[in-house]
């Protein structure tokens, strides 16, 4: 039976090993949490440890521990042990045997050494996870001190749940680093589309006005207003190159449209957002003697230049397909969601068929002939890359059937 003195010692163990794991469960950064489990394990008093050791890790070579937790070494070790290969000197046995090791003193398998060092012995027990190594933990001994097997069981136990968390933390920045790489990357390749869009709408609008131009002196120079056909043929070579010109322009704005580390994050209020747009339509609103209703907005986080733009689309498309015979009608509703704001932009115009309700999202997708409705494709497009830049999404209310009406939802 155990006695007391060993009852208690096992509950003290089982203590510490909770405290250790809590310790770990803390969300620190890996050297921080790695210091941290370092301090508890020499704070234990029944150890008869120095207070002194370190915490190697096994990084993209798995055959070289890194030194990266160094509580209370020498200097000179932070140096000559910054780098451990798989079985040289003693922490690179242990790693490379995959078990603990023990020495009493420093004899002929202590490689690594200075002049001066002070006579010692070691713990060396390395951190494995189904076979591998992770790394590996030092602890020192004063010299000549053996090998305590219930010091030996409780090092391994704290190890294996230094072992469990590292895993999943060590998986976690992995994970991480793989995201900013590929945010790297991404952020290069969409600069990179930004500058080739810009060099292009730039070489295609060059020869868009020479052809322009061309019909012009054409015109002039061989006088031929009289000649009704060939001056088509003109107007027409002049309204598709302006009309490939305005495509190149929208789609250089479309290609500019990115989330990115820089994107502007402001508190914007939506009704001064709505109420310049309104401005900016007044001439076309009074034309069509448009009635428009606005429920009161809400602030939300985003860019007020690309919101004016999502807002201003939208309303653009109101207007442009009212019917000819009723007075154009738009309300914009606000609902506040659980997590999210619904904003609705409704109007009593010819409307979209529920089957088109993904293809109108497309770049360059028109459902119109160009001698019914103006414009090339672009706006709703548009609307949806400013709207998911933000975390939102918009889409066709396809139960809505007074006309058109567009859901934007925008994170709460």
């Amino acid at each position: 039976m155990p006695n007391n003195r060993n009852i208690d010692r096992i509950i003290e163990n089982k203590d510490a090993l909770s405290d250790i794991f809590k310790i770990l469960s803390l969300e620190h950064d890996l050297e921080t949490m790695l210091d941290s489990f370092m301090e508890k394990l020499l704070s234990i008093s029944w150890l008869k440890i120095k207070a002194e050791g370190g915490i190697f890790l096994v990084k993209d070579n798995k055959k070289t521990l890194h030194l990266v937790s160094r509580k209370y070494l020498h200097p000179k070790l932070h140096s000559i042990c910054s780098q451990v290969k798989f079985g040289h000197c003693l922490c690179g046995m242990a790693a490379a045997n995959k078990k603990t090791y023990h020495t009493t003193c420093m004899d002929e398998k202590h490689v690594n050494r200075f002049d001066g060092m002070k006579p010692h012995g070691h713990y060396n027990i390395p951190i494995i996870k189904n076979d591998d190594v992770l790394g590996l933990v030092v602890l020192y001994l004063e010299d000549g001190k053996e090998s305590d097997p219930d010091e030996v069981q409780f090092l391994e136990d704290a190890v294996s749940v230094l072992g469990t968390v590292l895993e999943g933390k060590i998986a976690q920045e992995n994970h991480e680093a793989v995201l900013r790489r590929k945010e790297k990357e991404l952020e290069r390749s969409n600069k990179e589309l930004e500058n080739f869009a810009f060099i292009a709408s730039h070489d295609m609008k060059t020869p868009l006005r020479h052809i322009s131009l061309c019909g012009e002196l054409i015109s002039k120079e061989l006088e031929l207003e009289d000649n009704e056909e060939i001056q088509g043929y003109i107007t027409t070579m002049k309204n598709s190159s302006e009309r490939l010109s305005s495509m190149i322009d929208n789609l250089l704005e479309y290609a500019r449209i990115q989330k990115s580390e820089n994107s502007t994050q402001d508190d914007i209020n939506l009704n001064d957002i709505i109420q310049n747009v309104l401005h900016d339509l007044q001439p076309e609103i009074r034309n069509k003697q448009a009635e428009i209703y606005i429920d009161d907005l809400p602030h939300i986080r985003g860019d007020a230049i690309l919101m004016s733009r999502l807002f201003l689309n939208l309303m653009q498309n109101a207007l442009k397909y009212a019917k000819e015979d009723i007075t154009p009608e738009i309300k914009i509703t606000y609902t506040k969601k659980n997590n999210h704001h619904l904003i609705a932009f409704g109007d009593n115009g010819i409307g979209i068929e529920k089957k088109y309700k993904n293809k109108i999202f497309e770049i360059f997708t028109r459902l119109h002939r160009d001698n019914e409705y103006s414009g090339i494709g672009i706006g709703l497009p548009t609307c949806r890359r400013i709207i998911e830049t933000f975390g939102g999404r918009i889409e066709l209310d396809t139960e809505y059937s007074d006309g058109a009406r567009f859901l934007c939802r925008f994170p709460v």
